[in-house]
């Protein structure tokens, strides 16, 4: 299935302390100072990162394939299950069709499963024709699958032009993405205060441009910062450590599995 990249960085407001060195001009910094170098950091550590980080908030209405399914199968949701049944959808494409409702490897009775946007990291709500679900009404396996298990079944079609909650609409509400941890946070909270430092003119870590420095006869050799930012990296060690441990190649987004027999879902732009 086709997984969304994230539109940005989801780290939350500016805190209002930091650990590390700089926790003291942190807090003496306004909340509008801290507010432009938590985004600036944190905008430019999702991309170093790969665009993963982050726990996104995501509203998705789920779809089912037209038409061969339903006929097929009776209306039950095309994902999961054994079986495949290639046809000639509307387009004149050669697909394949899956039955919901089959038992898989784990399962000794049929599943009622559909398929979000992974890696989730939590379920917020889940409304059913204006109706909220309650937890224990489903489950989520491996980051994406999200079973019914109070013997109910995922509604078969929906009106797109109502609101979420509304009666006869089918919407998730979950959090997606991979959490920054202890070691991410830190090195988000570090590299925020040093480019707060450099926004007021006092003295910061940050690396720049000068590679030769005479004073009082002692010379010193100063790393071109360019040559960190061809490699991904800030200059920054106890950061780019983070930055070299969750994603060593320098991969500009996360990778993205697509498959033209899973239906999709719709995630709401505007």
């Amino acid at each position: 299935m086709t997984q969304p990249q994230q539109a940005g960085p989801c780290f939350g407001a500016a805190p209002a302390t930091v650990h590390g060195p700089n926790a003291n001009a942190w807090t003496a910094a306004s909340a509008a100072q801290r507010t432009w170098a938590w985004g600036v950091a944190g905008d430019l550590l999702w991309r170093l990162a790969g665009k993963r980080h982050g726990n996104c908030s995501l509203t998705v209405r789920p779809c089912r394939r037209p038409r061969m399914d339903r006929r097929w199968f009776g209306g039950d949701w095309p994902i999961g299950g054994q079986w495949m049944i290639p046809y000639i959808d509307e387009l004149g494409l050669w697909v394949n069709a899956c039955c919901s409702m089959c038992g898989d490897e784990c399962s000794c009775s049929p599943l009622r499963e559909l398929l979000l946007p992974a890696p989730v990291t939590g379920i917020t709500s889940v409304n059913v024709d204006g109706a909220v679900l309650p937890p224990t009404a489903y489950a989520v396996y491996d980051r994406r699958r999200l079973l019914r298990t109070d013997g109910g079944r995922w509604p078969d079609c929906q009106d797109m032009t109502l609101a979420d909650d509304a009666a006869g609409a089918f919407a998730i509400t979950f959090t997606q993405g991979v959490p920054l941890g202890p070691s991410g946070e830190y090195a988000l909270e570090l590299y925020a205060s040093e480019l707060l430092l450099a926004s007021i003119g006092a003295t910061c870590r940050l690396p720049s441009r000068v590679t030769q420095l005479t004073r009082e006869g002692v010379q010193m050799t100063i790393l071109d910062p360019l040559s960190f930012i061809e490699a991904g990296r800030v200059g920054l060690p106890e950061v780019d450590m983070w930055l070299a441990a969750v994603n060593p190649n320098a991969q500009r987004s996360a990778s993205r599995v697509y498959s033209p027999d899973r239906p999709a879902v719709r995630t709401r732009t505007w």
